[in-house]
C-alpha cells in the first residue's frame, strides 16, 4: 500500500526525489550508448539546455 504525502512540503519532497530518480534513470541510459563520452556529453548539454530553455 502506498501512502502519499499529505503537507505540501511531504509533496515537494517526493517530487523533487521524483525527479532526482528519473533523471539518474536518464543518465545510466545515456551511459549505455554505443558513442564516445564526448557525444554522450553533449547529449548531456542539449538536454539541460532544451531543459532550462522550457523553465
Amino acid at each position: 500500500m502506498l501512502r502519499m504525502p499529505e503537507t505540501a512540503a511531504g509533496k515537494q519532497a517526493l517530487a523533487e526525489l521524483s525527479a532526482q530518480v528519473h533523471a539518474q534513470g536518464v543518465l545510466q541510459q545515456i551511459d549505455r550508448l554505443p558513442c564516445s563520452l564526448a557525444q554522450k556529453q553533449a547529449l548531456v548539454d542539449a538536454i539541460l539546455h532544451e531543459t532550462k530553455a522550457g523553465e
